[in-house]
């Protein structure tokens, strides 16, 4: 999908079979970009992706080491969830996150210089990091340094929901690739909920 370079709405992969997503050309997401459930999933690369107008998920991909390749990207106009055992988190250019940024790695993902964007106040929201590297940071979204992070959910129990009006799908080592009109924080909502 190197002829890409714009989607206007959300772009999610969901329970596909893809070993490697790249989209070397793409510079802008208008709505969310999520990657959940791609037990394949063992690289990414959007390189060239500047801007995601939504949220940014990368959530459950059970083979994937490493959320890197985002080398341009420098901002986040939603939340950042980004939950896995990841030995490398890397977003060199990211600026500022207007939503809340959590980051929860099993694996030693080095948590600094996500600490430094919100201490220097580009986070706007709740933040939390954690990984293995560090035994835990999380800090709440205001200035003060604490030990805890505040969360909270817009939804309950298992209850979510979202809409698409344009989606296709193909298994067998494809990738399931989704364009949604809607925003899907109430998945990811749900999805932070049943992980605290």
């Amino acid at each position: 999908m190197a002829n890409l370079t714009n989607v206007n709405h959300s772009i999610g992969f969901f329970e596909s079979n893809a070993q490697d997503l790249s989209f070397k050309g793409l510079t802008k997401v208008g709505g969310d970009l999520t990657l959940t459930n791609n037990d394949e999933l063992t690289s990414l690369d959007f390189d060239k992706l500047e801007s995601i107008g939504g949220g940014f998920v990368v959530t459950n991909n059970s083979k994937l080491q490493s959320v890197d390749n985002f080398d341009e990207l420098k901002s986040v106009t939603g939340a950042v969830l980004i939950v896995g055992d990841y030995a490398n988190v890397s977003l060199p250019s990211l600026k500022s996150v207007r939503g809340a940024f959590t980051l929860n790695s099993d694996g030693p993902a080095d948590c600094s210089p996500f600490d430094d964007l919100h201490d220097s106040g580009n986070i706007q929201g709740e933040y939390s990091c954690k990984a293995a590297a560090k035994s835990s940071s999380a800090k709440s979204g205001s200035s003060s340094k604490s030990g805890s992070s505040k969360q909270s959910t817009s939804a309950s129990g298992s209850d979510s929901s979202s809409s698409t009006d344009a989606s296709s799908s193909k298994k067998n080592d494809a990738v399931a690739f989704s364009i949604e009109y809607s925003s899907v924080f109430g998945a990811v909502a749900a999805i932070l909920f049943s992980l605290f």
